[in-house]
């Protein structure tokens, strides 16, 4: 059976749209504030306290120099209940049916903000209408490969096996079919799924 690595990377939101809105880089923001690019990274990633010491009402200067340069208040960029938390990325490794049961359990909601909520519904038929766009062969292949078909992901000697074929074979169709789906035609699909 695959296995499915994932990483959650906790970030601040706030602060890194904000950020991004105006087109920058973590860099550029930290010269034009005047901030140390360090320090800014840590809050973005939540592993900082905006707080000065442990005093929950002074704030750090790089949080009040932030604020500024947004102007507006440092509690707007630093929600009341954030975390600071000591790893930002959490790794797991999942089988697919495991994947699938954290999934479930832990709901999209709980994981991504309101507006980028993703509706099952509406992906299933972007990746069925991106697939349309492939050959018999290549549109089995890659279900195949990439477990779309509901059975887990298979290595490419299985489906070589299966098909007669011998596994360089599989590869090229494999490669043909994910080009084609990587074609900005055909991508465009997909791309509103994409943060």
């Amino acid at each position: 059976m695959k296995e499915i690595h994932l990483t959650i990377q906790l970030r601040n939101n706030r602060l890194r749209e904000r950020r991004v809105s105006r087109g920058l880089t973590a860099s550029a923001l930290c010269e034009k504030a005047a901030i140390c690019p360090a320090e800014y990274s840590r809050l973005e990633r939540m592993v900082a306290s905006p707080f000065s010491g442990r005093d929950k009402h002074k704030w750090r200067k790089a949080a009040i120099k932030l604020a500024a340069f947004y102007g507006c208040e440092p509690a707007e960029l630093f929600p009341a209940g954030a975390l600071i938390v000591e790893k930002p990325n959490v790794e797991h490794t999942f089988d697919a049916v495991e994947a699938i049961a954290f999934l479930s359990e832990h709901s999209q909601k709980a994981l991504l903000p309101q507006d980028e909520i993703i509706d099952g519904e509406s992906l299933s038929g972007a990746v069925r209408e991106s697939m349309s766009t492939l050959g018999p062969r290549e549109m089995d292949v890659v279900s195949r490969r990439f477990g779309l078909d509901g059975n887990g992901g298979e290595t490419i000697a299985s489906i070589a096996a299966s098909l007669g074929l011998c596994v360089e074979r599989i590869r090229q169709i494999e490669g043909s079919a994910l080009r084609k789906l990587r074609n900005p035609r055909h991508a465009r699909l997909l791309k509103e799924f994409v943060p």
